[in-house]
């Protein structure tokens, strides 16, 4: 995986496990580490870059609601910075059960990006 697509799935992951939950308020690291997304397809088109993604909960506990965002990191002098730019995934649901997977897709449009023709 490149490093790009490192950071962009990294974003994601960090905003699907403020989601979790039981009825504790800190959820155990050792959970969210069985908690993944993985590209499955990644297409580059004239307008942007379409993702077929994965959600993997291989945690004992149930992801009462997710909210996968994707975006590109802007590109500076001395490496990289956030952008406010984000595209929420499709496919979204609510109550992910343990052992349970979920078929996420998303556009990123390069308008707006250094990629724009």
């Amino acid at each position: 995986m490149n490093r790009k697509l490192g950071i962009l799935v990294l974003l994601a992951l960090v905003i699907l496990f403020a989601g979790c939950s039981k009825e504790e308020d800190n959820v155990p690291l050792r959970e969210l580490e069985k908690i993944s997304i993985n590209v499955i397809k990644e297409q580059k088109m004239k307008q942007g870059i379409s993702y077929e993604m994965e959600l993997v909960n291989k945690s004992d506990l149930t992801i009462k609601q997710n909210n996968v965002f994707l975006s590109y990191p802007l590109k500076m002098k001395n490496g990289y910075s956030d952008n406010k730019f984000k595209v929420l995934a499709e496919g979204n649901k609510l109550n992910i059960k343990p052992k349970q997977k979920v078929k996420l897709t998303a556009f990123l449009p390069y308008k707006g990006t250094n990629k724009a023709a």
